[in-house]
């Protein structure tokens, strides 16, 4: 009965959380509707696995363009993604609805759908509803023109809670005692509720106490992997952490494991047996950023994701999808030499489109110029119609080159995906690349 119970507990708190039930809040009233038209659409991919705003957006209160990713509220890219803060999909909500303000489940960008309303968190931290009312054109593979309604939230309202309703979604599951008082010690799962791009975290321990946090940084998406701020999710996990600056190491201790990370490298020690990750632990705004899975389930936890919202609990829940692992186990590093004649020659290069919202539907997206590698060492980007010129080198890594002084000025990683297509990316953003044949 008690493995039963604790069973049912995770598999409910988790529809509750994950659907977002939470406990009462605020009721947001919100401004009068007014109408707008979004031209000079962002011409690039948005940066998904960072700041979307990275290169400013519109300020809704004045409908007024600023550069600024502090004070951009949205931004919308020629492909018809929208991004922000945090954005959720509402569906057909009226815009003047009154809304919760007790909500989860944001993510950072969406595809544009016409006549769907999306909640979205602004620069200051307040909500706006914004209804995509037609865009130009309405056929194609870009965009030149979104014609959009909005209300921003004006002012919140404290909501009453009835005496009858329960507010914390694991109350109703507590056993009842028996005629002779309880007959058996009573623990709930522990889990860890997070959500990407937002920086609160809720965690029940295993006395069914609930504690919400506030994170000094954001869970993000990196190369398909979830990154989380290493001490948070450590200590959460009851860990001890050791930082060693002067070889950039982490050492994290819980009970009988120790895991062993270095900053921008992918190789990570467990109980002295070598890792491969899939990506390295990085410094993000000072904030040290590790790969989530790798770390948890390092500690017999396990993770599962659900529309940006993540769950880490000790008990299996069949109902969520579960990532793939993010490490491998690899007996000796690799010293394979990296063949970098594989990349000699001319790529043409486009940027990647997306996929629709809540469709198997892939929308491809646009030429971006070419890249010719040479096997001097040196490289021609063309891109939006300037050329870059500089160095490539060997990034010790099987497969890939490194670009040094490319677009954004910043170092762009080639990777080869087959013999003639590569991958280039950097900051988020990529292009895709297929050999020119002569």
């Amino acid at each position: 009965m008690k493995r039963f119970l604790s069973a049912l507990l995770t598999i409910i708190m988790s529809l509750s959380l994950f659907s977002g039930i939470a406990s009462a809040n605020e009721i947001i009233k919100w401004s009068k509707p007014k109408t707008a038209v979004y031209d000079q659409l962002h011409p690039y991919t948005l940066n998904w696995s960072g700041d979307v705003l990275d290169r400013g957006g519109l300020i809704l209160s004045t409908m007024e363009k600023t550069s600024s990713s502090s004070q951009a509220d949205i931004v919308i890219n020629q492909y018809g993604a929208m991004g922000a803060n945090g954005i959720i999909k509402l569906g057909n909500e009226d815009l003047e609805a009154e809304t919760n303000s007790n909500v989860s489940g944001f993510v950072n960008s969406v595809t544009i759908e016409k006549g769907v309303t999306y909640l979205v968190v602004l620069h200051d931290g307040k909500f706006a509803k914004i209804r995509i009312d037609r865009f130009l054109p309405e056929q194609g593979i870009s965009v030149n023109k979104v014609f959009f309604t909005y209300v921003i939230e004006e002012e919140r309202i404290k909501e009453s809670v009835p005496d009858n309703v329960i507010t914390n979604p694991q109350e109703q599951l507590q056993p009842a005692p028996s005629e002779e008082g309880w007959t058996d010690a009573y623990e709930v799962p522990f889990s860890l509720y997070l959500s990407l791009n937002s920086s609160y975290a809720t965690v029940y321990n295993k006395q069914n106490e609930r504690t919400e946090y506030r994170l000094h940084a954001n869970p993000f998406l990196y190369e398909g992997r979830t990154m989380v701020p290493l001490r948070f999710i450590a200590e959460a996990l009851g860990a001890d952490v050791e930082w060693n600056g002067e070889v950039q190491s982490i050492t994290i201790i819980n009970k009988d494991t120790t895991i062993i990370l270095w900053i921008n490298k992918k190789q990570a020690y467990v109980n002295g047996r070598l890792y491969e990750l899939d990506v390295p632990p990085m410094i993000k705004d000072q904030y040290t950023m590790v790969p989530l899975r790798f770390i948890s389930e390092n500690f017999n936890m396990k993770v599962y994701f659900n529309s940006g919202m993540i769950l880490i609990t000790d008990t299996e829940n069949e109902y969520f999808e579960n990532y793939d692992n993010s490490a491998s186990i690899v007996e000796e590093p690799e010293t394979t030499a990296n063949d970098t004649s594989v990349f000699y020659g001319k790529w043409s290069l486009w940027v990647p489109g997306a996929f629709v919202a809540d469709l198997p539907i892939y929308v491809h997206g646009a030429q971006a110029g070419w890249i010719e590698v040479s096997a001097n060492g040196t490289y021609k980007w063309m891109d939006l119609g300037k050329v870059y010129e500089g160095n490539w080198y060997d990034s010790g890594t099987k497969g890939q080159i490194i670009i040094q002084n490319g677009p954004l000025d910043s170092n762009w990683t080639m990777r080869m995906e087959t013999g003639d297509s590569v991958k280039i990316y950097a900051w988020g953003l990529e292009y895709k690349g297929s050999r020119v044949i002569d």
